[in-house]
């Protein structure tokens, strides 16, 4: 099995896709300064108080307090949504089925002693699994992560199996990492938060898909309008504000981010850097082995 654990600065972004294509996984240590883990601590902690207590549910949890829509309300976030670490990766891989990606889920998850373990699960996509890895998932460790308090359990390899397969305990890791530490995993791969028996763990996770693909947190709700327009171009294209293919997503013969910013000019209605021979798109998926199914339950057979 090729290694799953890495420290910041001396791993490679091809070690971690070695890691992502074979284990559907990567921890990667130390990335996080403390000054930085420190101010998303802080805001982290605030936001945490203001939130409403959540209605249990058994897939939730009834001990875990979760927190959405952070690009609007943690500006610690909005940097971390773009670390360099992480968009190097994305760069290479969901740009595979679109020539851009966009924030898909930003939220905190702390789990309290007393908490269950999550039911196993995939993040959802329209597609049976194998499928191609549409969305990408961060877990940042804004404390420590243990076994004995809720650190995320997942089963390495499961991103290629088919649906039908059910793992072993015996299959399943625990993703054990200091506080300023990621993990980083293909959106198929089965995980779920472990159980807490001990004080609680706080992790803050943002997602990512392709450019075509309904986002699961809807950002231009959760971010008011006139907000977005503050951030930096590369952000707010990250939110959404952007081309998914050619004249995918244009307003008014304009380009998404033209018109959120008010620019009177018609501009490209190609995404940056466009090449559709590089791009295969929704073909690539459609070509390939039991690619491009959807759910019949939800879809109609």
């Amino acid at each position: 099995m090729v290694s799953m654990r890495f420290q910041h600065g001396t791993v490679t972004t091809q070690q971690i896709l070695e890691s992502l294509s074979l284990n559907g996984a990567a921890i990667i240590e130390g990335v996080l300064d403390p000054h930085k883990l420190a101010e998303l601590n802080q805001q982290a902690r605030q936001q945490l108080h203001l939130a409403a207590q959540q209605t249990p549910n058994e897939f939730m949890g009834s001990l875990t307090k979760r927190v959405g829509s952070l690009m609007a309300s943690m500006p610690a976030a909005r940097e971390l949504a773009q670390h360099p670490l992480v968009t190097g990766v994305l760069d290479q891989t969901l740009t595979k089925y679109c020539p851009t990606y966009q924030l898909h889920f930003s939220g905190i998850m702390h789990v309290m002693q007393g908490e269950r373990k999550q039911i196993p699960h995939r993040d959802a996509t329209p597609f049976l699994n194998p499928s191609p890895v549409v969305v990408m998932a961060t877990m940042w460790a804004l404390t420590d992560f243990k076994a004995e308090n809720g650190a995320t359990v997942f089963v390495p390899g499961s991103h290629l199996w088919h649906d039908d397969r059910i793992p072993t305990p015996e299959e399943s890791q625990i993703a054990e990492m200091p506080a300023g530490s990621v993990l980083i995993w293909a959106g198929n791969l089965i995980h779920g938060a472990g159980s807490c028996s001990v004080g609680y763990r706080t992790g803050l996770s943002l997602q990512y898909s392709v450019g075509w693909l309904r986002q699961e947190e809807n950002q231009y709700m959760a971010v008011p309008r006139e907000l977005a327009a503050t951030f930096p171009e590369s952000l707010q294209k990250l939110l959404g504000y952007d081309l998914a293919s050619r004249h995918w997503g244009y307003v008014g013969q304009q380009h998404p981010h033209n018109h959120l910013m008010g620019v009177k000019e018609p501009g490209r209605l190609d995404p940056d850097g466009y090449d559709p021979e590089k791009c295969q798109g929704l073909r690539v998926v459609a070509e390939e082995p039991f690619r491009g199914q959807l759910y019949p339950e939800r879809y109609g057979s």
